[in-house]
């Protein structure tokens, strides 16, 4: 069960990353941000200003 939900939260965190990505930030980054503080990195994410 445990390993499901590190696959899902994985998943979820492309959200966060893509929005990233659009914005001029960098990919990779912002996946592992988002995949350990999902909620977090969302709404920061939402936020911050193209670069």
């Amino acid at each position: 069960m445990m390993f499901i939900s590190l696959i899902i939260a994985a998943g979820l965190a492309f959200i966060p990353a893509s929005i990233a990505k659009k914005k001029g930030r960098r990919f990779g980054l912002w996946w592992f941000y988002g995949w350990m503080l999902f909620g977090v990195a969302l709404i920061h994410s939402l936020i911050m200003k193209k670069k």
